[in-house]
């Protein structure tokens, strides 16, 4: 069996599938790692895509490498923080038109905050804020959302 035939046969299939299927797409720690790498893929298949990171500059450098994409929301938050996790979601959904894909990929690790003149007991508060209460807070928002975001999901039709 010729594989390279077969795995350029299937990427070119995928990728003229997904053409035609543009999603709405959130993607929480999208500027390093695996979630840039998520959200160029994205991007490169013409999906509305929304990240959020912590590091306004590779933000911006984001937003610079993708200036073309025809949506692509790139916006600055603490996941540490309840209200604004809230409000990015609401904000996100509503330019987006609705939600169909939710990727919780940020995450926050003691190593980061050794500088940060915190005790280790608001270090490890802030590194479970990030890790888990920021995913809970975006999924229960997106499950039982405010009737603004309602009325948006209800008028996407591939909405969660």
């Amino acid at each position: 069996m010729d594989f390279e035939k077969l795995d350029s046969y299937v990427t070119d299939t995928v990728s003229e599938a997904e053409r035609f299927d543009r999603k709405k797409i959130i993607i929480t720690g999208g500027t390093e790692g695996i979630g840039r790498e998520i959200t160029e893929e994205f991007l490169l298949n013409d999906n509305a895509v929304a990240i959020c990171a912590r590091s306004q500059d590779k933000l911006d450098a984001m937003k610079h490498a993708h200036n073309d994409a025809s949506t692509f929301i790139a916006e600055r938050i603490d996941l540490g923080e309840r209200q604004t996790v809230k409000q990015f979601a609401e904000e996100v959904i509503s330019d987006l038109g609705g939600l169909d894909t939710l990727i919780l990929n940020a995450a926050a690790f003691d190593f980061q905050f050794k500088s940060s003149g915190l005790s280790e007991d608001e270090v490890n508060k802030k590194v479970f804020q990030v890790n888990e209460v920021a995913n809970v807070t975006l999924i229960t928002h997106l499950t039982h959302p405010s009737p603004a975001t309602v009325s948006i999901l209800q008028n996407s039709p591939e909405a969660l």
